[in-house]
């Protein structure tokens, strides 16, 4: 007869959730002792050609801080080889940090594209850049929060890409005097919130659906609430908070608050 006794603590162990590593937080890895006041940590993923102290003045100003970064990655043993596609922990101050979206929440299947690196498996607080993209597929979803608050939630079966706000046919990398961020879908659906961060005005969002283009500009509350979805050819949007405007064909269409529009293959935008 096989032996029970050690039943009941194989029990025990077999019961013990398993987290993946997307869902382990930073503070678990036993670095934050290392973390500085005013000081978060984060996720950067290496592009090729990346050295610690240029990926350090990208986040903090001056490559001079590298050590702080070496303390939080101890298995780097060169600083200056660095392997694309490497994830390193990072810095990142609480205010005024560079442009940049970290992925907040993943559900399911989510990928993420560091460019110029392959597409692998978004983790949670890796930070995108421009140019970076994130895809989701069925039955999955993510979530985005760009460094001044604003927040990005693909649904299922989709691609997004971070990009320059005002590109080609834009309007420029700024407008009015207040920040502004661009986000091209290529396919899918997003939602996209913007509320005003502490002693900074609340961004205008530039969304990007293949040849039209929609700006979500906050109401008076502050804020600016928008879904965008590109399908196939066409496109719709609707504003769920402030107001919005949809050039598409040559022509341009004011969205307010509670309505939306939808865009053909060749434009215009619907009168909303």
């Amino acid at each position: 007869m096989r032996d029970l006794r050690s039943l009941p603590l194989l029990l025990a162990l077999l019961t013990v959730p398993v987290l993946s590593h997307a869902q382990l937080p930073p503070a678990a890895t036993g670095v934050a002792r290392n973390v500085p006041d005013g000081f978060e940590v984060r996720w950067h993923i290496v592009r090729p050609g990346e050295t610690l102290r240029g990926i350090t003045e990208k986040y903090l100003g001056s490559s001079a801080r590298w050590p702080e970064n070496h303390r939080l990655n101890p298995g780097v043993a060169d600083p200056d080889r660095l392997l694309p596609g490497q994830r390193l922990r990072v810095l990142l101050p609480k205010r005024g940090a560079p442009p940049a979206a970290q992925v907040r929440k993943v559900s399911r299947r989510v990928e993420a594209k560091p460019s110029p690196t392959p597409w692998s498996e978004a983790w949670i607080d890796d930070l995108l850049l421009e140019r970076d993209g994130l895809r989701t597929f069925t039955k999955s979803s993510a979530e985005m929060e760009f460094t001044d608050g604003t927040r990005l939630l693909v649904t299922e079966d989709s691609l997004v890409f971070l990009s320059r706000a005002g590109g080609a046919g834009g309007a420029g990398g700024r407008l009015r005097g207040v920040d502004r961020k661009a986000v091209e879908i290529v396919e899918g659906q997003a939602d996209v919130e913007a509320r005003p961060a502490a002693g900074r005005p609340t961004p205008e969002v530039e969304i990007v659906l293949g040849t039209t283009r929609a700006t979500a500009k906050p109401g008076p509350a502050g804020t600016s609430q928008s879904r965008a979805r590109k399908a196939g050819p066409g496109a719709k949007v609707m504003v769920y908070g402030g107001t919005g405007e949809v050039e598409a064909g040559g022509a341009k269409v004011a969205v307010p608050e509670g309505m939306g529009t939808s865009v053909a293959q060749s434009g215009p935008p619907s009168p909303p």
